[in-house]
C-alpha cells in the first residue's frame, strides 16, 4: 500500500472514525492502518508480520499486520475485530501506539500451550456467573469487572472495596469444598466463601451454559465500553471458542455466600505450624451453615 493505486486491492472497514482496511481477498489475512504517527516501537513475533512504512500523503504512515502462521487464522480473525475496537477512540496521532498495546496483550493468547481443565472450566463459568448475578448489579460494570482477579490468579477471585469474595463452583450433592492454598481464605478484611452450585446438563437446555455461551452473554450485557474491553482483555488467554469445551455444559441450581471472618473454620500461615509452608484442605460444606449470609 505504498501508492494510492495499491488501493484497488483494499477495502476500507466500515463504521471506524480511522483509516484502517482490510484486503479485498478473504484469503489474505492482512490489516492496514494509516496515519500520521509511527509506533514508538515495532514488536516482532513468530506468527505475526508487522511492517511500519512511510509514503507521501496526507497519513504517510502504513502499518502492515500480517498472519505467517495459518494455524491462527481464526484467532487472527478475532485479533483484528479486537484492534478496530480498541482503536475506536484513537486518534491519527496515538492510534498506532495502540495496534502495538493491543498486539502484546494478544500474544499471551497465542502463547497459549495447554488447554483447560473440565474443572477449570467449571470454575470460570462459575466466577463468570458471579461476576454476571451478582457483582454487577452490586458494584457496577466497570468496578465490578476490575475487581476480578482473572486471569493473574490473585489471593481471592474478586478483591473491592473492603471486602473480597472467593467462588468455589462444585457439582450439586457435594458434601466438601477443597480450598487449595494457606493464603486463599487469609485476608485482614472480612469476606466471603461463594458456592456455586451446578448439574450437568447439554447446551439445548434453559439456563444451561458452556463457556463459550457464558462469555458470550457476558459481553453482550455490558454497556459500559470500558467494562467490556477490560472484560475482553482479562479473558483472553482462556481460549474461549475451543471446541473441547463446547461439550462441558451447567447449569446453576444455587448461589450460596458464606462470611468469612476471625470465627470462619480455616488453614491459614498464622495457625498452622512453622514447618508448613504450603497446604490445601477440604471444609464440610453442611458445617458452614452457621455461617452462611441470608
Amino acid at each position: 500500500m505504498g501508492n494510492l493505486t495499491d488501493m484497488i486491492t483494499w477495502k476500507p472497514v466500515q463504521d471506524h472514525p480511522l483509516h484502517f482496511y482490510k484486503p479485498v481477498n478473504n484469503q489474505e489475512y492482512k490489516l492496514i492502518f494509516t496515519g500520521k504517527q509511527a509506533p514508538s516501537k515495532v514488536p516482532q513475533y513468530d506468527y505475526l508480520r508487522i511492517d511500519v512504512t512511510e509514503r507521501t500523503g496526507s497519513d504517510p504512515i502504513v502499518i502492515s499486520i500480517s498472519l505467517l502462521n495459518n494455524r491462527y487464522i481464526a484467532n487472527f480473525e478475532k485479533l483484528v475485530e479486537y484492534i478496530l475496537q480498541q482503536t475506536k477512540t484513537c486518534n491519527e496521532y496515538n492510534c498506532a501506539d495502540q495496534i502495538v498495546a493491543v498486539l502484546s496483550n494478544w500474544t499471551r493468547f497465542l502463547k497459549r500451550s495447554r488447554t483447560l481443565s473440565d474443572e477449570e472450566v467449571q470454575g470460570l463459568i462459575g466466577e463468570m456467573l458471579f461476576l454476571k448475578r451478582l457483582m454487577i448489579p452490586k458494584y457496577g460494570e466497570f468496578e465490578a469487572v476490575q475487581s476480578w482477579t482473572h486471569p493473574d490468579m490473585g489471593k481471592q477471585d474478586f478483591i473491592i472495596e473492603s471486602t473480597w469474595y472467593e467462588i468455589k463452583t462444585v457439582k450439586i450433592g457435594s458434601d466438601s469444598v477443597k480450598i487449595s492454598s494457606l493464603e486463599q481464605l487469609k485476608s485482614e478484611k472480612k469476606g466471603s466463601l461463594v458456592l456455586v452450585s451446578v448439574k450437568s446438563s447439554t447446551i439445548r437446555s434453559d439456563g444451561a451454559y458452556n463457556l463459550k455461551k457464558m462469555h458470550t452473554e457476558l459481553v453482550d450485557s455490558l454497556t459500559d465500553p470500558a467494562a467490556k474491553n477490560l472484560f475482553i482483555d482479562k479473558t483472553l488467554e482462556d481460549d474461549i471458542d475451543n471446541e473441547a469445551y463446547e461439550s462441558i455444559v451447567f447449569e446453576v441450581e444455587s448461589i450460596e455466600e458464606y462470611m468469612v471472618d476471625e470465627q470462619f473454620p480455616k488453614l491459614t500461615q498464622d495457625n498452622v505450624p512453622s514447618e508448613v509452608s504450603a497446604a490445601s484442605y477440604s471444609l464440610n460444606i453442611k458445617m458452614l451453615e452457621k455461617y452462611k449470609v441470608r
